[in-house]
């Protein structure tokens, strides 16, 4: 996993247990039904670099506040707030949710029953192969095809609004951009949050200490080199990503 030129950190072998992840992101339909049934206050220890005065300290998921209408309403990325309830903007169900601060992407997957994936975790559903048993370079294979995913370099795409999650799905005029498991989305449309810890299947938990590093997994950057599947970036701000969910197949209540 990792190497490269935007993952600076020598290529190693490295094993994970059996788990599950999202095939999809968290989309923002499900992000409504969240932050109707939990609210949006998220303090956490992850907010520790941002101004406790700022209006967006310790939200699960940014907001953007429109004094241009009376009364003032809250507008989310795909989502507005009336009188602390949520409801989604018409055409926006199906897009990924990128707003989450770390805390209140951890606390949506725990809600769920879930965590936040690790960064091993991400990378195998990416890009490994099960038939063949290789690592590809991206989420479809080792060649660079533009029409299986949305980014900045992907000829004739759109990029100004994150697509709806699983488009590229081979209908439309659009390639399967998915995995080798079923995983959509893996490169370009939103950024994900996924943690790097000292072991493979090790993440954060929503309400405690966390010494591993956030990173941001897929993205919708110019440079294809930066859209191989193994390449992952450091998070510059804290509250501006979107997730997938994981859950281990030791924790999964069996029946």
């Amino acid at each position: 996993m990792g190497g490269g030129k935007y993952a600076p950190a020598p290529p190693q072998r490295t094993a994970v247990q059996d788990f599950y992840i999202d095939q999809f992101e968290v989309t923002i339909q499900q992000a409504v039904l969240f932050l109707n049934a939990h609210g949006n206050q998220c303090p956490g220890l992850d907010k520790s670099d941002q101004d406790p005065r700022s209006p967006y300290a310790h939200e699960c998921i940014r907001t953007i506040a429109n004094a241009d209408v009376d009364p003032p309403v809250n507008y989310l990325d795909g989502m507005i707030e009336r009188d602390g309830r949520f409801v989604v903007r018409p055409g926006y169900a199906l897009k990924p949710e990128v707003f989450f601060s770390l805390e209140g992407a951890m606390r949506y997957c725990d809600w769920v029953g879930k965590t936040v994936p690790s960064s091993a975790q991400w990378e195998y559903a990416a890009r490994h192969d099960p038939v063949s048993n290789k690592d590809l370079v991206y989420p479809w294979g080792d060649t660079w095809l533009p029409n299986h995913a949305a980014c900045d370099a992907c000829r004739g795409m759109n990029t100004s609004a994150v697509p709806k999650v699983g488009m590229f799905d081979g209908t439309g005029g659009r390639a399967d951009g998915s995995s080798p498991w079923g995983v959509h989305d893996m490169t370009g449309g939103g950024p994900e949050l996924v943690f790097a810890c000292a072991a493979p299947d090790e993440t954060c938990r929503p309400g405690s200490v966390c010494s591993c590093d956030a990173l941001e997994a897929s993205t919708d950057r110019k440079d294809v080199a930066a859209l191989a599947a193994s390449a992952r970036f450091d998070l510059k701000f804290v509250g501006d990503q979107g997730v997938r969910c994981a859950r281990s197949v030791a924790a999964t209540p069996q029946p």
